[in-house]
């Protein structure tokens, strides 16, 4: 049980529990056993007080700038810890292929290289395509949980589940697939899971309510959703969404829109990158100029297979939208007719309405940046702005604190501020020197800022290297080849077969991986396997995994080690005040200029250029510049120069200034 979380109404926290634990087991022994097998916990367990939280970057003025947690008690939240193992194994036993979130292992890194391997199929192989993300609205509390708190036993009559399907549905075909879907069975009971853990989850779903402040007199049940908060709640929320993203799956292949790449073991398909409620529904086209109608046909795929379970999807701007990609014959026209549009969008059918799904040439996928022709440099700076955002109150704030201490203030920096620009970085695909030093140039940057505050010293005339070596910090360059291969090593264990093929086909974020791992285990003497070989890189990333971990960090401990003399030496010539001065270079002395400084020996090319020089180096102005002041001006004709820049031209073209 963890430390220092919020308690439920009865006020009673972990901490409670962690002070005696054996006590507390055998106090409550007998009535997780009365639970498990009654399947009637007590009414406290089945609900709790909800509590709103605002979301960050929403205007508190609103509800969508918010959302809502649901404070359980502590000792309900340690049994449904005991039982999340059984859960989890059998949602691992059920997902659909691409669905993860909620399992263990299971890393952020699989879901967006998917995405990201699509694009580089359709490029690679010049073909037309795009990928829909999807977003529900209020996901976790609208799913419909009759698939999993329903026995089969208590099902009851085609009449009252349609009276039940009335309650939670308004189409007619959504209330029919409703109960199409009871009248086909449990899931957990189809999985065969055990009984007791049957009982657990029906117990859990069944007679829940909350409660919006203490004391009050109104108690709400619910008849949807998963409790928000809960240990188990992404577990059971992927249950349910299994059953969808398998239909939308079947749907698509039948309409030949899913993707799929020839491999020599036969065609692998790529499945829907999914992380809990986060999807991403990837299309292939058969010509550039069908694109907007499989569009319109994959979307309305999408829409009926999450209504079926009581999902809503959003298509307001940044939630539910498309990133398409056209190649080959009329793809320029094709792209024009959609992405000139004042707002560029697709028109679709679903449940006898007519809707729109925006198309955009980016999305935030995960917390990265993806367009469909796969540049960096969108995603570059979608990073550096959250880690301006992120460093400029930072210095401010805790930079100039006189009563943080320089090692304090160097791991604030490199824990707090440095990861919100590596996050989703080890899968970029740099394939230009100007993305190379473009994706290293924001962190650089936050670094020579830091030296004045931190060493109370300038960054002028101190390169990069010497900036992190007094700092006692690794270059940007050293970070991105360690998340690089940190992420080459997640997709090699746990990477499908549609991925890799499209990574391999692609080569560039290989060979920068690869490059990474030379440079990483150049002193573990661990061979590299062959990049295109799926089942050698696996072998490797499951064998070696506790050794790549730790040659990671040896890695960029090692790199912060060998500058640590040149930061001593630099912190030393600081404390003598030794430091170098950047002198400006003297001017270009050429064998014919023929414009000389009176005040020293530069010469010059012309004149514009001399005395421009006399004016920034000696402080000498030509006398028009002198006579020329304040706002206005009259000639000795009686002539008004209103601008001083006029009566100056004046000045300089008189043959006797006035």
């Amino acid at each position: 049980m963890a430390r220092h979380k919020a308690p439920g109404i009865s006020k009673i926290g972990a901490d409670v529990f962690r002070a005696a634990p054996h006590q507390a087991a055998l106090a409550y022994f007998p009535l997780a056993i009365k639970t498990l097998a009654r399947g009637a916990p007590p009414a406290q367990w089945s609900g709790g007080k909800a509590v709103p939280i605002p979301k960050p970057g929403k205007p508190a003025e609103t509800f969508a700038g918010w959302r809502s947690i649901l404070l359980l008690e502590a000792d309900a939240k340690a049994l449904q810890k005991v039982m999340r193992g059984m859960l989890v194994g059998a949602l691992e036993a059920s997902r659909a292929p691409g669905q993860h979130g909620g399992l263990p292992g299971h890393t952020l890194t699989l879901p967006a290289a998917a995405v990201r391997a699509h694009f580089l199929h359709l490029r690679h192989h010049n073909k037309s395509g795009g990928a829909i993300f999807v977003d529900s609205a209020s996901a976790y509390y609208a799913v419909v949980r009759d698939f999993l708190c329903i026995p089969d036993a208590e099902r009851g009559t085609k009449a009252e589940l349609l009276k039940r399907a009335a309650a939670l549905y308004q189409a007619a075909e959504d209330q029919e697939r409703y109960v199409q879907a009871m009248q086909a069975g449990n899931i957990l009971e189809a999985l065969q899971a055990p009984e007791e853990l049957c009982r657990f989850v029906t117990c859990q779903l069944r007679q829940t309510w909350f409660v919006t402040r203490e004391g009050g007199s109104n108690v709400y049940c619910t008849e949807s959703g998963t409790a928000p908060g809960s240990p188990i709640a992404d577990a059971l929320f992927g249950l349910i969404y299994a059953k969808v993203l398998a239909r939308i799956h079947e749907s698509l292949a039948c309409k030949g829109l899913n993707a799929q790449i020839c491999t020599p073991s036969g065609p692998a398909s790529a499945g829907e990158p999914t992380w809990a409620d986060d999807t991403a529904v990837l299309f292939v086209s058969s010509s550039a100029s069908s694109v907007c109608t499989d569009l319109a046909a994959a979307t309305a795929i999408v829409h009926s297979g999450l209504t079926s379970v009581g999902l809503v999807p959003n298509f307001g701007p940044g939630k539910t939208e498309a990133v398409l990609y056209w190649s080959g014959k009329d793809s320029r026209q094709s792209r024009r007719a959609v992405t000139c549009a004042d707002i560029p969008g697709v028109e679709f059918h679903a449940d006898g309405n007519t809707m729109r799904i925006r198309v955009v040439p980016g999305y935030v996928h995960l917390g990265s940046m993806l367009r469909g022709d796969l540049h960096e440099a969108p995603a570059i700076h979608h990073r550096e702005m959250l880690l301006q955002a992120a460093f400029q109150p930072f210095k401010k704030k805790l930079l100039y604190n006189k009563y943080l201490s320089v090692p304090e203030k160097v791991r604030l920096l490199s824990e707090r501020v440095v990861p919100r620009y590596l996050y989703g970085s080890g899968l970029w695909r740099l394939g230009t020197k100007y993305e190379l030093e473009a994706a290293e140039k924001p962190l650089a940057q936050v670094i020579r800022a830091s030296l004045r505050p931190i060493l109370g010293m300038t960054c002028a005339g101190i390169d990069l290297h010497q900036a992190c070596a007094a700092l006692g910090l690794n270059t940007p360059s050293e970070l991105l080849q360690g998340e690089r291969w940190r992420a080459w090593n997640e997709l090699a264990r746990d990477a499908d077969v549609f991925t890799w093929t499209a990574l391999v086909q692609d080569g560039v974020w290989l060979a920068l991986a690869k490059d990474a791992g030379a440079r990483i285990l150049a002193d573990t003497g661990i061979p590299i396997p062959e990049m295109a070989d799926l089942a050698a890189c696996h072998q490797f990333a499951v064998r070696f995994q506790a050794r790549n971990k730790n040659a990671i960090r040896a890695y960029l401990r090692r790199q912060v080690q060998n500058r640590a003399p040149a930061g001593d030496e630099l912190k030393r010539a600081m404390a003598l005040d030794l430091l170098p001065v950047p002198v400006p270079r003297p001017p270009v002395i050429t064998l014919d200029a023929a414009h000389q400084c009176e005040l020293c020996p530069a010469t010059f090319d012309t004149w514009r250029q001399l005395a421009t020089h006399k004016a920034k180096k000696h402080g000498s102005w030509s006398l028009a510049r002198k006579a020329a002041f304040g706002t206005r001006g009259r000639n000795r004709g009686g002539r008004l120069y209103a601008p001083v820049d006029r009566h100056f031209c004046h000045f300089h073209t008189e043959t006797k200034p006035a």
